[in-house]
């Protein structure tokens, strides 16, 4: 898992990029494809019911947040176009521009937060994402 969560710190650059483009694009009224590689979904799934049973509760979660919030980004990248494009189309919100920066907001700074996590799990100091190691 360590290999994987270093290759998304990695990539997390590119993709950052990538909705920071998109972003200032909107500003301009213009649109950008948004697609790009997906991060750690592959390596999460096939090594995760091995390692299991192996990693602490603040790992397993640490670990849960950063595939769920990357699937999210990934998700909602691929989307972006077609989604945005038809709200254009059918006036189906007031202000898409806006709606959609604030989006994409969003996940850029889920990014920032993968990053974070990441880098703390690595550390072996994973972040407590839950508060499971609270008394």
């Amino acid at each position: 898992m360590k290999q994987e969560l270093k290759s998304v710190i990695a990539q997390l650059p590119q993709k950052k990029e990538i909705l920071s483009k998109a972003i200032a694009n909107l500003k301009e009224k213009r649109s950008l494809i948004t697609k790009s590689v997906h991060l750690i979904a592959t390596g999460y799934a096939a090594v995760l019911s091995d390692l299991y049973p192996h990693l602490s509760m603040q790992q397993r979660n640490c670990l849960h947040v950063i595939y769920e919030r990357l699937r999210v980004t990934d998700e909602e990248m691929d989307r972006f176009e077609d989604y945005f494009l038809e709200m254009l189309r059918n006036n189906q919100i007031d202000d898409p521009w806006s709606s959609y920066i604030g989006r994409l907001e969003d996940q850029l700074h889920s990014l920032k937060l993968v990053e974070e996590l990441a880098k703390s799990y690595l550390a072996g100091r994973p972040i407590d994402v839950f508060g499971v190691g609270r008394k």
